[in-house]
């Protein structure tokens, strides 16, 4: 579900309608909008915030993730949430690794080759 930004005549369209005494029904009817954004403009509008209006470019208020940034298992569930697919974690690591998605967690463990760890003598040499 992409989220919908809404433009600034929209905005101001909707608080001349309320200011006028329109219901939120017919708001909502002809301009498509939701309850909530009603609400959050009119309150907007009455600590007279008119600079929320305006939103600069290239910043919305989406601070979901994108697929780049989810694990694995947030992906599938992801996946089977949005289109309803069943997906094994093993296709999904796959297309990960044929993009260069992944990053391996902690190093890992190497093997000591070489030299044993140093022995102690057997001080106690069972003699309780």
């Amino acid at each position: 579900m992409v989220k919908k930004t809404c433009s600034v005549e929209t905005k101001l369209a909707c608080i001349e309608m309320k200011k006028a005494g329109n219901s939120n029904k017919v708001i909502k009817k002809t301009l498509g909008l939701n309850d909530g954004q009603i609400y959050t403009w009119m309150r907007w509008h009455k600590n007279e915030e008119l600079h929320r209006f305006h939103p600069p470019v290239g910043k919305q208020d989406s601070y979901g993730k994108g697929l780049e940034e989810l694990s694995e298992v947030e992906q599938l569930r992801l996946l089977k949430k949005i289109h309803g697919l069943i997906v094994n974690r093993k296709k999904v690591y796959r297309i990960m690794k044929e993009r260069g998605w992944l990053c391996r967690a902690r190093p890992k463990k190497v093997p000591n080759i070489g030299q044993p760890y140093y022995v102690t003598e057997n001080k106690l040499d069972r003699d309780f």
